[in-house]
């Protein structure tokens, strides 16, 4: 069994699809792209895609996400914002770091590192 001094030191890294989506729309802005711009470049047949990125509901795939890098000017990297979440162990989720890290969700602390590149 671990001891509670090593309990939620594993991390892992994430996508932060929200705020990913609210980069997106930022660079889009500072362009002057319009969201129909970046569909056609895209060649998708309407902008439904585009509004589901920059609203944090999906994220564009790698191939589409490459695209939109070079359509903004910037490295992908650029592009996503990522934190690292706390994967607990059975103790956090006995209870041993309840409060330390916010709400506990299936032995996931969220709240935790946001990275913005």
């Amino acid at each position: 069994m671990k001891s509670k001094k090593n309990c939620c030191e594993r991390t892992y890294p994430v996508i932060d699809m929200k705020a990913t989506g609210k980069n997106i729309n930022r660079l889009r802005l500072e362009r002057n792209l319009s969201i129909s711009e970046i569909a056609d470049f895209m060649d998708f047949s309407g902008p439904q895609a585009v509004y589901r990125w920059i609203n944090g509901e999906t994220l564009p795939s790698l191939d589409n996400m490459y695209a939109l890098s070079i359509m903004l000017g910037v490295d992908i990297k650029d592009i996503i914002v990522s934190e690292q979440r706390h994967f607990c162990c059975d103790m956090c989720t006995a209870g041993c770091c309840s409060g330390r890290f916010g709400e506990k969700e299936e032995g996931l602390c969220h709240t935790v590192l946001r990275i913005i590149s």
